[in-house]
């Protein structure tokens, strides 16, 4: 059975709000550090039946400039690696 997890972008205002958004979505684990590293930790828990839906990639990078660029690189390159299947739009 697929997993899926929606992640809204425009939720994503600044580092410390994307954190505690993420950290409440389901299948985030109550130890969630909060932090890029963190986060790429998270994803590769998942398996590759975890579809991860980015709504509004443009809101992250918006408001998170750079840092958001690397986020979105993670759940990318978490992608490429086959352990979730990825939308970003």
């Amino acid at each position: 059975m697929k997993k899926t997890l929606v992640i809204d972008g425009r939720r994503c205002k600044t580092k410390e709000k994307t954190h505690e958004y993420l950290a409440k979505k389901k299948g985030f684990p109550p130890y969630y550090g909060k932090n890029l590293d963190a986060l790429a930790d998270v994803l590769s828990t998942y398996d590759k039946n975890t579809l991860i839906k980015v709504k509004y990639s443009s809101s992250i990078l918006k408001n998170l400039g750079e840092y958001g660029e690397i986020m979105l690189n993670i759940f990318r390159t978490t992608a490429e690696k086959g352990l979730i299947q990825l939308e970003i739009k």
